[in-house]
């Protein structure tokens, strides 16, 4: 409660004190990095299966799709 009465009661301190932090906000936000594109590595795994004296077509559908 006595916050709120000396808010009400100085009225100029109050604004002084909003202005005050709405100028650190304004400052913190021009200090802040922000990269709008982010260097970011999907992960990603590579497998090579073979299986001789069968075709192509095969080895996908027998092999490749069960990995």
């Amino acid at each position: 409660m006595k916050i709120s009465n000396l808010a009400v009661k100085k009225p100029v301190t109050t604004v002084v004190f909003y202005l005050g932090i709405i100028v650190l906000g304004v400052f913190s936000l021009g200090k802040l990095a922000i990269d709008l594109i982010p260097d970011i590595s999907y992960p990603v795994i590579a497998i090579f299966s073979e299986y001789p004296g069968v075709s192509p077509e095969e080895i996908e559908e027998n092999l490749t799709k069960i990995i």
